[in-house]
């Protein structure tokens, strides 16, 4: 995921009580850059975008592709990702 825009994360997303890192299979990408999944509990001003399935978390990085503030990368090289369904737009 390439960040586009910096200042997109908002106070409230910065305030979060709980945040887990996740890992795919490939720990950073070509450039050495650490990857991981960002989950943050749900927000109600974002709430489509919480999970049921991850105990009701939302993934940042789906949140940065879908409202453009980044972009989903594929290396053809590599497996396809865990949540890479999560950023199709």
């Amino acid at each position: 995921m390439i960040i586009k825009r910096h200042k997109v994360l908002s106070p409230s997303f910065l305030k979060s009580k709980g945040v887990i890192l996740e890992y795919d299979a490939y720990q950073d990408d070509k450039y050495g850059r650490i990857l991981a999944y960002i989950w943050i509990d749900c927000m109600k001003e974002l709430a489509q975008y919480c999970r049921p399935e991850h105990n009701r978390q939302m993934l940042v990085n789906e949140v940065l592709v879908k409202k453009n503030y980044a972009e989903h990368v594929i290396y053809s090289k590599r497996h396809r990702l865990k949540y890479e369904s999560y950023f199709l737009k």
